[in-house]
């Protein structure tokens, strides 16, 4: 019963996002296959209770399964920006505290990054966050390996945030940590905030953020050339973009959660509209 009662809701929270917004039939694949792993897991170990995953773990899950990946950048982890968790999530009061919950137990991690002068933040997983970045050292530079490394091993255990202070690192892992500086910014997990302190960061991300802002332009430069200002989802997502090698419906939910257009149903079907 207990485990009936898991995956209804799991299915009620999909069918919700389903409903509200641009929805594949990938990812209604992806809806099956968490209530199948929801499932094996109560069935390995039906003495454990734990809850269902919230409507901004599922919208995560849809968006880096979705995540069509950077050609210039071998190995890029999938990512999300976090309007586009706002455009799947019906109520968006519950994004900030259900992310905050995610990156304290160390799921997700988010960064800071600015859009074409919005703000926004760029979510990966955690897992695959330390992965990627191992993965850009340079094996031959010893002591950029030990550098690379004691971040991964060390700091990234202490600071959840999205910046760190050169006072505070001094003083929770002495001048060592100061001396590894140059390292972290040179593989870009770090990036400078101000004279003292520095923004952690997803190494290559300006790229990623360059087919975000150009396939955002291309979009809205569409719809203002159309009659009315809005365009059919259907025909949008037909199109291939010039500017970005990311498909519009990945745009759609960035500009949908940003709050530069809105999704509206008519006779015709489903419409996006220029705000």
């Amino acid at each position: 019963m207990v485990v009936e009662l898991k995956i209804c809701a799991l299915y009620k929270r999909c069918r919700r996002l389903d409903e509200d917004c641009l929805y594949s039939r990938e990812q209604k694949v992806l809806q099956v296959l968490l209530i199948n792993e929801l499932k094996t897991s109560e069935m390995e170990e039906d003495t454990t209770d734990f809850p269902c995953p919230s409507d901004v773990e599922v919208a995560l899950e849809v968006l880096f399964q979705d995540f069509p990946g950077v050609f210039e950048i071998p190995g890029f982890p999938p990512c999300a920006l976090q309007s586009q968790v706002q455009a799947l999530v019906k109520d968006n009061s519950k994004v900030e505290p259900e992310l905050r919950h995610l990156i304290l137990f160390n799921a997700v991690r988010s960064f800071h990054v600015v859009v074409g002068g919005v703000v926004d933040s760029v979510i990966v997983r955690e897992k695959d966050f330390r992965e990627y970045v191992e993965g850009l050292v340079d094996k031959q530079n010893e002591l950029e390996t030990r550098a690379i490394h004691y971040f991964i091993d060390r700091i990234l255990k202490v600071y959840r945030g999205k910046f760190l202070e050169e006072w505070n690192l001094e003083q929770h892992f002495g001048k060592e940590a100061l001396e590894f500086l140059p390292y972290w910014v040179r593989v870009g997990v770090c990036v400078r905030r101000d004279n003292k302190s520095y923004w952690l960061s997803l190494p290559n991300v300006g790229r990623f953020l360059k087919h975000c802002l150009q396939g955002r332009k291309e979009i809205l430069l569409m719809l203002k050339r159309t009659r009315f200002h809005e365009i059919a989802v259907k025909t949008l997502e037909k199109r291939k973009l010039k500017r970005s090698s990311f498909p519009p419906k990945f745009h759609l939910r960035e500009l949908i959660g940003g709050g530069q257009v809105e999704q509206i149903e008519s006779p015709a079907g489903t419409m996006i509209r220029l705000e």
